[in-house]
């Protein structure tokens, strides 16, 4: 009688080995931590709850099917404790690339016993878990005022690797991909929860609570650096346009440039002040003075953008001169340039007095949108 490894059922020999490799795992391995994703939020609707379907969404299912993504996902509050193992590397930049890159050490390999993962589970590890590795808690941010946080990563795929399978021709590992975890809505169930070890007085950012989204968040700082970047630019450039004042420019009898005679009388930029002149030396207004001497310049400045005039005593003419040009700088084209620079104020209903131009940070709050229906009146 031949004797044979391989078997068409889970015999004695598969759950030997079984108990092995569940034995490797609880003995070398570390405890990681699983917030298992439950579904889209998107098709939450408790009136239309379908048979095999958990509060209305499942995991197989898609939430956007127009651009195929979950961006609104539910997870389980319940989370579940699973031993893992993963090889330990260190963190490399790659210098060759455009900027500042993390050379594949950003993505980790994390292994488990299969059996073991199901029975707590319910089902295999699957792209959207989120894994929490409490062994790698920061226990010393340089932030005073935040606490220690673990390390997180989002599961992106998941299958048997080749080194689990025993003699017996079946896996007993399950081998998943897992990247680091960033402040993004798709994990607000897990990262907005209140870190109760940094709540309370004297502990979180002037006494309130904080969130493993406001310790792991970049976004503030973003925005600082954003807003230190237009600080400096405004500070460093002004104003649009060259400035060539401290230049002289040879005018002819004819009252052109003599280095660019084919050209109109003007400056080369158009900043509103006539050749060898500041703005401060011509006298502006909106209407134009009423005796005016010959070659008079005068600045219209009802004009949007200020206009600068001449006068020629022997036509009694205004001369259109040249436009100012040289306006405060903006981050924005020209068509918005009024709308970003608007620095006026207004009284609201509450008798308050507020500014015109506000951050779009201040004007939209940002909201979950789980595909419940929004009442009306909000």
């Amino acid at each position: 009688m031949a004797f044979n490894i391989y078997s068409k059922n889970q015999n004695s020999d598969y759950r030997f080995f079984d108990r092995v490799v569940k034995e490797q795992f609880s003995v070398g391995g570390t405890i990681v931590f699983v917030h298992k994703y439950l579904g889209p939020g998107e098709n939450y609707n408790e009136s239309i709850l379908e048979p095999g379907y958990l509060d209305g969404s499942s995991e197989t299912d898609i939430g956007d099917y127009l651009f195929l993504q979950n961006k609104n996902r539910r997870y389980s509050a319940d989370v579940y404790e699973l031993w893992g193992h993963y090889p330990i590397q260190d963190t490399s930049f790659d210098l060759m690339q455009f900027g500042l890159a993390l050379s594949g050490s950003d993505t980790t390999y994390v292994t488990f016993h299969y059996n073991e993962m199901v029975t707590r589970m319910g089902r295999k590890l699957m792209a959207g878990d989120v894994l929490e590795f409490a062994h790698m808690r920061d226990f010393d941010l340089l932030d005073p005022d935040s606490a220690a946080i673990n390390r997180f990563y989002v599961v992106q795929d998941g299958d048997r690797p080749a080194e689990g399978f025993s003699p017996t021709w079946r896996p007993h590992i399950w081998r998943v991909r897992g990247t680091p975890l960033t402040d993004s809505p798709e994990f607000k169930g897990i990262i907005d929860k209140i870190d109760q070890t940094v709540s309370g007085p004297g502990l979180g950012p002037a006494g309130t609570d904080q969130t493993y989204g406001d310790i792991l968040s970049v976004r503030d700082k973003e925005l600082f650096v954003m807003d230190q970047i237009l600080e400096q630019a405004t500070s460093e450039v002004p104003l649009y346009q060259m400035d060539q004042h401290h230049l002289w420019i040879d005018i002819n009898e004819e009252g052109k440039i003599v280095l660019y005679d084919e050209r109109k009388v003007g400056t080369i930029s158009g900043d509103g002040a006539p050749p060898n002149l500041n703005q401060d030396d011509v006298s502006s207004g909106s209407l134009f003075p009423s005796t005016p001497s010959n070659k008079d310049f005068f600045l219209r400045i009802d004009y949007d953008p200020p206009r600068l005039f001449q006068y020629d005593s022997v036509t009694g003419a205004w001369r259109y001169h040249e436009t100012d040009f040289r306006r405060a700088w903006s981050p924005a084209g020209e068509l918005h340039t009024d709308l970003v620079n608007n620095g006026a104020t207004f009284v609201a209903a509450d008798k308050e007095t507020y500014k015109s131009r506000l951050g779009l940070t201040e004007v939209l709050k940002a909201r979950e949108d789980l595909g419940k229906d929004i009442d009306e009146d909000n």
